[in-house]
Parts: C-alpha cells; sequence; structure tokens
C-alpha cells in the first residue's frame, strides 16, 4: 500500500546541491543555508568525497546547545 513506490527516486530528488568542506565554521553554514533557503549542506573532503551533511537540525541544536552552555555560565 505505498503510494508511488513504483518510482525512482531521480524522479523527485533535488539536483542542485551544495557543499562545503570540513574546516567549514557552522555559523558560516548557517548563513550559507540562509542566503540559499538550503536544508542540508553536503559535507566534502579535500578530495571531492561525501564526508556526511549538516541539516538545520544540526544548526538548531548546536545553537540550543550554546544557549544552555551560556546559562549554566551565568
Amino acid at each position: 500500500g505505498v503510494s508511488g513506490g513504483d518510482e525512482l527516486v531521480s524522479r523527485h530528488m533535488s539536483r542542485r546541491t551544495v557543499s562545503v568542506s570540513e574546516e567549514t565554521s557552522l555559523v558560516e553554514i548557517a548563513r550559507l543555508m540562509c542566503d540559499g533557503h538550503w536544508h542540508r549542506v553536503l559535507v566534502v573532503d579535500a578530495q571531492g568525497r561525501l564526508r556526511g551533511l549538516v541539516s538545520t537540525m544540526d544548526v538548531l541544536a548546536a545553537l540550543v546547545q550554546a544557549a544552555d552552555e551560556l546559562s549554566r555560565v551565568e
């Protein structure tokens, strides 16, 4: 009973992607996401191999963690 079970992913995937290096700061990635309205950014190594991805939830989790750490200091 899954609708579209026979459809290929290529018909539904995003063709435009954006990637950053492993050394890119989280703030830079957040800016890139905001400017381009991206929800996921690919992370590649120096040879261009995929190492992972950063999602908007990853950025939000880091923001919450930073806020929690600040509240413990105060």
